[in-house]
């Protein structure tokens, strides 16, 4: 049996390999000439930029990252995040506030108030029936409509650059609609979370990087995509975008803009839904995207008022900026020197001029007046797919209306999060 692959982002490189692994022969067709998608990282003067996804969670999915890893050889190139990471602000009225992460910060949080009577909201709502609704929707109702503005609508835009009230709870995060479903609400199914015991299977390395929140690569993310891209390079076709996928015998002929053809008996399609609507079906095109303007500055010296994650922006502030994330303080291995600052600005796509709007932003939030020794512009036009409200539903429908023989996989359809796109790779 033929297998190919139509794209070579994290999917379907991990698709790749887990195909190689089980000894079946495909091909990977790639449109451009580097594999990878969205994990990009760069280099600037020495400084180390990631424009795509900066780092992975360890905890649910992560699992499967660290044994791919594992299985990569790749273990000294793992680095742990600073302690400092778990420090994250939202920037609201001109003043930073430090976002709760456990219950003794909570009693300091300025968001006390409101977050114990959004608990004691949570603890008396009875279970919802379970239809889809959107992320505003579902916290206001749960919890309050001030905790979905000030604290989900920034927590959302930093990983979807969307809407609350168009995005879907259940298919953004299926972890929080899930607890109310089994539990009856968040509380409740939090506190039973809790009972559950922690696994301590896997390796002495994956049991040790599971004691991290989060982790990256010495080099960057792309050490990882790298890496695939070696292993597989006899089967990574480059420079081949599909424009057609025609039904042939009992599998499928591959057209693709050279004008070459290929055949498959099973099609895996990881790419955007955006581009696979043109092969397969057009309600595909039904999945809207999202574009947002990316700028990394790199400082010789140190520049930031305090260490931590960084800061996202609400909605409601109308700031040009969505969120920093400050680099040199998450991952300080990734610096030159002690001395270095690395900062990614997030702007929406409509600043005509992203550095110099991002640049004054850090001024007026952050008191940096000075210019960088390096910095990076990346446009990342229709980058981020939008789960809007029913889209969990459209996309069973779409699938369903599919052949059992052409799989789809990747971030269009049910995750952005690039563990669990390597995790769904691997179990297929």
């Amino acid at each position: 049996m033929k297998v190919a692959i139509l794209g070579g982002g994290i999917a379907g490189l991990a698709l790749g390999w887990n195909l190689r692994q089980q000894g079946i022969d495909f091909a990977l067709y790639e449109k451009g000439s580097q594999a990878g998608g969205w994990i990009q990282t760069s280099q600037a003067e020495g400084f180390i930029f990631e424009q795509g996804p900066h780092s992975c969670r360890t905890r649910g999915a992560g699992r499967a990252t660290l044994e791919l890893i594992e299985q990569l050889g790749l273990e000294g190139e793992v680095i742990a995040a600073s302690p400092n990471a778990r420090k994250r602000f939202v920037y609201t009225q001109g003043s930073f506030k430090k976002v709760p992460v456990c219950p003794v910060s909570l009693l300091f949080s300025p968001w006390n108030t409101k977050i114990l009577k959004a608990l004691w909201n949570d603890w008396r709502t009875p279970q919802g029936d379970g239809k889809d609704e959107s992320i505003y929707d579902f916290v206001s109702r749960r919890l309050s409509p001030q905790v979905a503005e000030e604290l989900f609508d920034p927590f959302t835009t930093g990983i979807f650059a969307g809407d609350i009230r168009q995005l879907s709870a259940q298919a953004c995060f299926p972890f929080l609609t899930g607890l109310e479903q089994k539990h009856g609400g968040l509380l409740r199914g939090m506190w039973a979370q809790r009972k559950k015991k922690k696994g301590e299977e896997g390796s002495p390395f994956v049991q040790k990087m599971l004691k991290t929140p989060l982790f990256s690569f010495r080099k960057g993310m792309q050490t990882l995509t790298d890496a695939l891209q070696e292993r597989l390079k006899g089967e990574i076709q480059f420079n081949k975008e599909a424009v057609g996928v025609s039904k042939a015998g009992v599998g499928w002929e591959m057209t693709f803009a050279d004008g070459t053809k290929a055949f498959a008996d099973r099609l895996f399609v990881a790419i955007p839904a955006k581009n696979a609507a043109k092969l397969l079906v057009p309600e595909l095109s039904q999945i809207p995207f999202a574009s947002l303007n990316v700028v990394n500055l790199g400082y010789d010296h140190p520049v930031l008022p305090r260490d931590g994650f960084g800061y996202l922006i609400p909605s409601q502030e109308k700031d040009p900026i969505m969120g920093v994330i400050w680099d040199s303080s998450v991952f300080p291995e990734q610096n030159r020197n002690p001395n270095e600052t690395r900062l990614t600005v997030m702007l929406r796509p409509s600043e005509k001029e992203p550095l110099e709007v991002a640049q004054t932003a850090l001024a007026r939030q952050l008191k940096i007046t000075t210019f960088p020794a390096a910095s990076r512009v990346t446009q990342a036009n229709a980058a981020i797919p939008q789960y809007t409200v029913g889209h969990l539903a459209r996309l069973q429908g779409i699938e369903a209306a599919l052949p059992p023989s052409i799989k789809l996989l990747g971030s269009s359809y049910r995750t952005l999060s690039v563990n669990e796109c390597i995790a769904e790779a691997l179990t297929l």
